[in-house]
């Protein structure tokens, strides 16, 4: 009958009208949903496991006298010469200034008596970080350093971690640095010896937000070192 296809009809169109709201709806919370994700920080800002190819590939490397794919060898050609440089991030990219910075080195037994790589972080006119103590310290872990970065350091040592009561016979193989920047503070781990920790203020601030980036360091002329891997992490520190 001509009014059951007019109900049929107004059905029809309802449900259009329904199914076009329902999807502007969608649209419309979608794209607002998005942008308040895009304006969170995220609690995990940069994760990265750094093998040797990764390594060439990313950073700025010099002093190597040999490369495979499981190690990097290193022999320092000038004392306090930079030897790698890794960008983390951008100027500006950093949601936050408050974060936490872990990094793991993991090294391979150094050819020479003594062997002190420097890890440090850095922003474009300043680093924190330490210097890990070789087989040849007594009475020393490490030393908390800031410094002025470029293709060699201008700076001195700071205090000296301590803790360790007699000369260790081997190098640390695996060493952990974590950094707060805002809070100019920093923690050292190593796992020899049954592990020692220790934990220091620095004198200086990075400013995370001019770009962020891990260099390597090495100390004296003709030291070498053997870099296994590396591995990054930046978090929120709340």
């Amino acid at each position: 009958s001509k009014e059951s296809k007019n109900y049929h009809s107004v059905m029809r169109l309802s449900i259009s009208i329904i199914i076009l709201l329902l999807v502007h709806f969608q649209a419309v919370f979608g794209v607002t949903h998005l942008q308040d994700c895009s304006c969170e920080c995220p609690r995990l800002l940069y994760t990265k496991v750094m093998d040797p190819d990764w390594l060439l590939d990313h950073a700025s490397v010099t002093g190597l006298i040999n490369t495979s794919s499981t190690l990097l060898h290193f022999r320092n050609p000038r004392a306090n010469k930079r030897l790698m440089r890794i960008p983390l991030f951008r100027k500006k990219e950093l949601c936050t200034d408050d974060i936490a910075v872990k990094i793991k080195l993991y090294f391979q037994h150094p050819p020479t008596h003594d062997s002190d790589p420097i890890i440090m972080l850095c922003d474009k006119t300043t680093c924190n970080g330490n210097l890990i103590a070789g087989i040849n310290t007594v009475g020393v872990a490490c030393y908390f350093v800031s410094l002025t970065p470029g293709r060699t350091f201008t700076g001195t040592l700071g205090g000296t971690c301590g803790g360790l009561t007699r000369k260790s016979s081997v190098s640390p193989k695996e060493v952990i640095v974590t950094l707060t920047p805002t809070q100019q503070w920093g923690s050292f781990h190593i796992t020899i010896g049954g592990g020692f920790t220790a934990a220091a203020t620095f004198t200086t601030k990075l400013d995370v937000k001019q770009g962020l980036f891990v260099e390597l360091y090495g100390h004296d002329v003709k030291e070498e070192y053997k870099l296994e891997y590396m591995e990054v992490e930046v978090t929120r520190n709340d």
